[in-house]
């Protein structure tokens, strides 16, 4: 999993859900959620997987979202 300041893109398939506008946007991790203790908008479904917010988009990815440059 990635850890503050990683650099990651968007995977295919969230670019299906968010956007064309983001193909290639190199994203930086600010902040890594596991819990809803963490982020009110975490979903516990995930069990503790990461939820990641990002320095240059105002929403959040959760793991299965996002991938190594």
């Amino acid at each position: 999993m990635f850890q503050v300041n990683d650099k990651v893109i968007m995977t295919e398939t969230a670019l299906d859900n968010y956007g064309e506008e983001y193909r290639d946007m190199q994203l930086t991790v600010d902040f890594v959620s596991t819990s809803a203790d963490d982020h009110p908008g975490y979903d516990e479904s995930a069990e503790g997987k990461p939820l990641y917010d990002f320095r240059e988009i105002q929403f959040s990815l959760y793991y299965w979202e996002v991938e190594s440059i």
